[in-house]
């Protein structure tokens, strides 16, 4: 009987244990980066202790442990959850976010327009919206989103820069066409006016042996 009882209550911990993970994975999180000046307070005001317990820290001082509230570094990532009240600073902090998200969005959406796309420039892009679209953004996220875009944008305007890369084909063999038109229209004309260069040597000759003749006609 009693085991019976330990293993009904192993399972209704199991199940709780469950519930409550899942639960955890469905909350909704906001994120920001610390900057200098930032503190629990100042960020989410009457809830920093909420805050304080979704991120403790833990820094190494004088060669030992520490963890306080007081202690953020300047650069790491804080996630609070949903329901955590943010103050007008760190308000401000998650508008610029979504603001950026929206901004790197649309950049994204002029880039997909272009009908010279990669394969791996195609790939680059689909890597770049999953990391937007997910629920959580990390400040890492969109500094890998606006190199990765910026990178875009420079390799496409360098492509935009070139000719197409069939033009120079289509355009060589009509020129190799036009030259040897041009070709066989010459030797055609040097074919007619040669007998008639040599009719007018012929007639220069004459010419000159006619004159010849009157002179010495005349010298007589």
């Amino acid at each position: 009987m009693k085991s019976l009882i330990r293993f009904t209550l192993a399972v209704l911990l199991f199940a709780v244990s469950a519930a409550a993970m899942c639960g955890a994975q469905q909350v909704a999180t906001v994120s920001m980066v610390v900057e200098r000046g930032d503190t629990l307070l100042n960020l989410f005001g009457p809830d920093w202790q909420k805050a304080y317990q979704q991120n403790r820290i833990i820094v190494i001082r004088n060669g030992h442990p520490v963890e306080s509230p007081d202690i953020l570094v300047e650069g790491m990532v804080l996630h609070v959850s949903a329901d955590t009240m943010l103050t007008d600073r760190a308000t401000a902090r998650v508008d610029g976010m979504n603001q950026k998200r929206a901004e790197l969005e649309q950049r994204l959406e002029s880039l997909a327009t272009h009908t010279r796309m990669q394969p791996d420039e195609t790939a680059a892009i689909a890597l770049c919206r999953s990391k937007l679209e997910a629920q959580q953004l990390y400040a890492a996220d969109i500094t890998f989103v606006t190199g990765q875009v910026s990178e875009l944008e420079t390799a496409v305007r360098a492509e935009v820069s070139q000719p197409d890369k069939h033009w120079p084909r289509a355009a060589t063999l009509a020129l190799a066409l036009a030259l040897l038109a041009g070709l066989s229209l010459l030797v055609l004309l040097l074919a007619r006016i040669k007998p008639a260069t040599g009719g007018l040597a012929r007639y220069q000759n004459a010419e000159a042996q006619l004159n010849r003749l009157l002179a010495q006609d005349l010298h007589d």
